[in-house]
């Protein structure tokens, strides 16, 4: 398998759906997974279609104190290189182009973006893919290692934002470096799960997108009767026990919601590739 391959699949593999729908999303599979793997990938968006790689390679190195990368690669116009960090394989590749089919431009709608940040974002010229890859144990501190490369890249002039493709979560630069300062250890869900709302029949579902990178089932708040910044809230908080493996929902579970949420008991119902949290 080819350097590029190793990060996109081989030639041909399906391609990652478009934006949060307005009706319950689909699970996404991640990228060439192998069972008893994880593979976590993100975006860093740029507004120029040329990349100094050379500078971002200095700054990684700088960071982890590495004495160089392990492999540097060409195609084209397109150029990357990969490194070893611990147990996990790192690969940064630079694509002179926006990301494919206005994927940005359409997620803006389904994020908060500061009206400043919008235009930057929907215009970006091109974009690096950074993937982390290693063993299903290691899935939190690859998720932390991306957050930090996405960090060290948004440090960089050029940088304009970041695009999770798997939550069709966009975050504005400056946002994404304040809440890098906000995580715990490097950990947050705001850098990793979307909440998007939609109706199902007459009724407004608050429902999570991202979960899948973390093996776990997107969560949906059906007929609970909360403000929408306090499902925001609420879902944020279910979805870190979850992804931290501090609880595990499942089918007919019964959930208390403590007293700031009105005490309301939610009964747990799995359907569709979801788990719904219903009032």
């Amino acid at each position: 398998m080819g350097f590029f391959s190793g990060l996109f699949g081989k030639k041909g593999s399906k391609k990652g759906e478009e934006a949060a729908p307005k009706t319950a999303p689909k699970k996404p599979v991640a990228p060439n997974q192998g069972e008893g793997e994880v593979s976590l990938l993100g975006f860093g968006l740029l507004s120029a279609q040329e990349f100094p790689m050379e500078e971002l390679e200095l700054t990684i190195q700088k960071n982890f104190q590495l004495e160089q990368t392990s492999t540097n690669s060409k195609e084209g116009r397109t150029q990357g290189f990969q490194l070893k960090l611990g147990e996990l394989t790192v690969w940064c590749v630079h694509m002179d182009k926006p990301v494919p089919n206005g994927e940005v431009a359409k997620s803006i709608q389904y994020n908060l973006v500061p009206q400043e940040d919008q235009e930057p974002l929907a215009n970006h010229r091109s974009f690096l893919a950074i993937s982390c890859k290693g063993k299903e144990a290691d899935r939190i501190e690859a998720a932390k290692l991306l957050s930090k490369l996405l960090e060290l890249l948004m440090g960089m002039e050029q940088a304009v934002g970041v695009y999770m493709g798997g939550a069709s979560l966009l975050i504005s630069k400056k946002v994404y470096l304040q809440r890098m300062q906000d995580s715990i250890k490097g950990f947050s869900p705001l850098l990793w799960i979307g909440v998007h709302f939609y109706k199902e029949k007459d009724t407004m579902v608050a429902c999570t997108r991202g979960m899948d990178q973390f093996g776990k089932l997107d969560l949906a708040l059906y007929g609970v009767k909360l403000e929408p910044a306090d499902s925001y809230q609420l879902l944020y908080k279910l979805a870190a026990t979850q992804m931290l493996g501090l609880s595990d929902y499942q089918d007919k579970n019964l959930l208390q919601l403590p007293a700031e949420y009105g005490n309301l008991e939610l009964v747990c119902a799995q359907r569709d590739g979801l788990l719904y949290l219903i009032g």
